[in-house]
């Protein structure tokens, strides 16, 4: 069994035609049907039903599909890794946490690459603690997290970015949908889902949100972002987010600020310092000079 032969049972088991299959794979159709023969002895299983006006996938060559599909991306994807390491270009991992365009990120990244051509950045998205230890471990060049988790990574080298604070995503139905702002005291009767997970930063937020009044019993945790926004608009309470995970992709949600000053993250740009090269400086100094926003708690 070679990487061919596989190729050419995914294009049979698409096409269910072995004619069309030969055409995709630049061969004749009896040297298609002899690859699929061998394949079967192979395997020890029959991959294929016929009859006279169709073929099929056996449930085992469905089995083999999927086996196949896996197989192959992580083949291709080891080549693209190993083709950019080989190029002229330097690439940076980056990681960070949040949406597609967290704070503007994707406008640092533009221009890095713009003033950087000699440069490239593949970049990881996880939760901040999994990120610090990435960092920490050398998996990645950089990070942008949250300062709670650099707290005792002595390897760690970081500069300060910008202070975020607290707002929440509501359906535009909810009665508190037309507020640019509300305070704690005001959620007493609400139903608060919060994204728990296993990090320093998480943990205190999760404690200062309660220091700041909002009521033990309604607030709710739950595992990822995206799952407290769903709750909220499935149950209509409210999901709690970063000021900078706002985003206008979804028409049904509004976002209304947190007025406690008590909810609040400090982001930085985390590197580990034995891998300061010169390029990772050159991407430090473009986050030093990029426009992080600057809000401040009770800010519209």
């Amino acid at each position: 069994m070679d990487l061919f032969s596989m190729q050419c049972f995914l294009s049979a088991a698409e096409s269910l035609n072995l004619s069309k299959a030969a055409l995709q794979m630049h061969i004749t159709q009896p040297a298609m049907s002899i690859q699929m023969k061998k394949l079967e002895k192979e395997i020890g299983a029959a991959l294929f039903e016929r009859d006279a006006r169709q073929m099929r996938l056996t449930p085992a060559g469905q089995i083999v599909q999927k086996s196949f599909t896996s197989i192959l991306g992580t083949y291709n994807a080891m080549l693209w890794q190993a083709r950019s390491l080989s190029q002229e270009k330097k690439c940076l991992r980056i990681g960070y946490h949040g949406p597609s365009d967290w704070a503007g990120i994707l406008e640092l990244f533009r221009r890095f690459l713009r003033e950087n051509p000699d440069l490239c950045i593949r970049i990881q998205s996880a939760e901040f603690g999994e990120l610090a230890k990435k960092t920490e471990e050398g998996q990645l060049d950089l990070a942008f997290l949250e300062t709670d988790d650099i707290e005792g990574r002595d390897t760690l080298r970081w500069t300060p970015l910008f202070d975020d604070y607290g707002s929440f995503a509501v359906s535009r139905e909810h009665p508190l949908a037309s507020r640019k702002q509300v305070s704690p005291e005001e959620l007493q009767d609400q139903t608060i889902y919060f994204n728990l997970r296993p990090s320093t930063s998480m943990q205190n937020i999760f404690r200062k949100m309660l220091q700041s009044g909002i009521v033990a019993e309604k607030l709710v945790c739950v595992e990822g972002t995206e799952t407290a926004i769903a709750l909220a608009l499935a149950y209509g309470g409210l999901a709690a987010v970063p000021r900078t995970f706002k985003t206008g992709e979804n028409p049904r949600i509004v976002y209304i600020d947190n007025t406690s000053p008590l909810v609040h993250m400090d982001f930085c740009l985390a590197w580990r310092a034995e891998n300061e090269t010169e390029p990772l400086q050159r991407f430090v100094r473009c986050c030093q000079a990029h426009s992080w926003p600057r809000e401040k708690a009770g800010t519209p």
